[in-house]
């Protein structure tokens, strides 16, 4: 791996080439592949083209780029000598193909790996190589591992697809003005995420396949495709039915609790992701997630219950007490220390979505609106969708709001995450990267920020009518805030009428006589 992040910068060509040479291997399918390219090379297709290739979904979905003259050319690959490709052991495909994983990250942080526009402008200078210069082979590769023969290799190319949509999904298409590069392969991502969502799909290839699942649809690849969205929402939506029987008695404990985080996450981000474009601007809504907040109501119920248990689980497992003997877990057997520090990095990447999603236009439980049951359509300017969502009891509003008040003390007591506790170790944030619109994924906020967002959710007049929020809370929140270092005067991401101050809103509660 060191010789790979050592060379990968100036020579990412090379690397996925000899991955390629190595994972897709077999009697006959390699020479051939070779003399095809050999072909390519004599017909001068050399400057980086980004064909694009919507044919059927096969072993074949690839198509090369590469510059003869160029550094890491596919004319130094072929002195590998794979006479033997067919008698290649499993474990050396497998180590290639965790190799074509790193490809991504092992490039660095030039921009040009990540700017198409940037990559031509320097590779027509000087000739170099850069990673988006091959963006087709890449994709196409990945897909191919996730289709290959070997069933354990299969989540390995989900998860390259994955890694490859993190890099590039804010990188611009400088051939379509206001469009993504990546929306040129959606035919291999919506693919693979089908093939990976398959009823008969092994537990691993699923727990990827959810995760790609979520990627896509809230990357915007999809944008203004209504099919392939209503697809790619109906394969995440399927597992639902059955989700109290998810169980896989062949496999670790962790496998389905991993599962089940991994399908809640995906109907969280959605949500989130939907719910980011009525803070900022209703009217940007693309009219394909504006179609979803329907089915967001009406599963609202069931989705509402999970995520609270989930969150419930993960607070225990943050503050180590998972193993008390009163505690029954959502996830059955994260009370072992085992299971626990295994499903936690997917805990990790999951609680920030779901903390949103449970309470975005959310509502005291048996509240009316309008007249009408809660969950059914609301003219109220209160609710940004026009619908209520999840319905939250007295111990589940006091669950998030202690929840969201510790994230938003801590997270802003120092810089130093050394100093903070173990709950944001894993919360990354996109602050680095490709330039674009930062501001449409979840994971581009901070934790506070999300604290923030899911308690001024919970601040709207049906709390306080309720009786679940009191001018005593509202007191300790805004000594939360004086207390970090983040306190600001707007709310995050925009803000909206509905979000009004807690000051004011508190003002407004303690004058009423409820």
């Amino acid at each position: 791996m060191r010789l790979l992040h050592a060379s990968c910068p100036s020579y990412p060509q090379l690397w996925i080439q000899l991955c390629r040479s190595v994972v897709l291997a077999t009697s006959g399918k390699w020479v051939n592949a070779h003399s095809s390219l050999e072909h390519d090379i004599s017909a001068g297709n050399s400057d980086g083209d980004m064909a694009i290739n919507y044919g059927d979904d096969h072993e074949d979905m690839i198509s090369t780029t590469y510059n003869a003259q160029g550094r890491g050319s596919f004319l130094d690959i072929q002195r590998i000598d794979v006479k033997n490709d067919k008698h290649l052991r499993y474990r050396t495909r497998v180590f290639a193909a965790e190799c074509l994983s790193h490809i991504p990250a092992a490039v660095g942080f030039d921009p040009a790996h990540f700017d198409l526009t940037l990559a031509r402008e320097r590779h027509f200078k000087d000739s170099s190589d850069w990673l988006v210069l091959h963006m087709q082979e890449l994709v196409a590769l990945a897909f191919q591992v996730s289709t290959c023969q070997f069933e354990n290799m299969q989540p390995m190319g989900v998860s390259i697809l994955c890694t490859v949509l993190d890099k590039f999904e804010k990188t611009l298409d400088p051939e379509v003005q206001g469009h993504l590069l990546m929306e040129q392969y959606q035919a291999q991502f919506v693919s693979a995420v089908r093939t990976a969502l398959d009823v008969n799909s092994s537990p691993l290839l699923l727990e990827a396949g959810l995760q790609l699942a979520a990627k896509i649809l809230t990357s915007g690849i999809l944008r203004g495709d209504h099919v392939a969205l209503q697809r790619i929402f109906h394969l995440i939506s399927r597992p639902l039915d059955d989700f109290e029987d998810i169980y896989y008695p062949s496999f670790a404990e962790w496998v389905a609790c991993k599962i089940k985080v991994r399908l809640l996450a995906a109907h969280a981000s959605v949500k989130s992701y939907t719910f980011r474009y009525l803070r900022r601007d209703p009217e940007c809504l693309p009219s394909e997630y504006a179609a979803l907040i329907p089915a967001f109501s009406k599963s609202s119920t069931i989705l509402g219950r999970y995520w609270m248990s989930m969150l419930n689980d993960y607070i225990h497992i943050c503050f180590g007490i998972q193993s008390m003997t009163n505690f029954k877990p959502f996830l059955v057997g994260v009370q072992s220390s085992l299971v626990s520090s295994v499903v936690k990095p997917s805990l990790d990447e999951a609680w920030p979505a779901v903390l949103q999603a449970v309470t975005l236009d959310s509502v005291p439980l048996h509240t009316e609106v309008d007249g009408s049951e809660a969950g059914e359509v609301s003219t109220s300017e209160n609710y940004l969708s026009g619908y209520s969502m999840v319905k939250l009891a007295s111990d589940q509003f006091n669950l998030i709001w202690g929840f969201g008040l510790f994230v938003l003390f801590f997270h802003g007591q120092s810089n130093d995450p050394k100093q903070n506790p173990k709950i944001f170790s894993s919360f990354k944030n996109c602050d680095s990267g490709n330039k674009g619109d930062t501001r449409t994924g979840v994971q581009d906020l901070k934790p506070y920020e999300i604290a923030l967002i899911a308690i001024l959710s919970l601040s709207t007049k049906e709390f306080y009518y309720s009786g679940m929020v009191s001018l005593d809370l509202s007191k300790e929140l805004g000594q939360a805030r004086a207390g970090t270092a983040y306190g600001r005067e707007t709310t995050p991401c925009g803000g909206s009428k509905q979000y009004g101050s807690i000051s004011a809103a508190a003002e407004e509660h303690s004058s009423v006589d409820v």
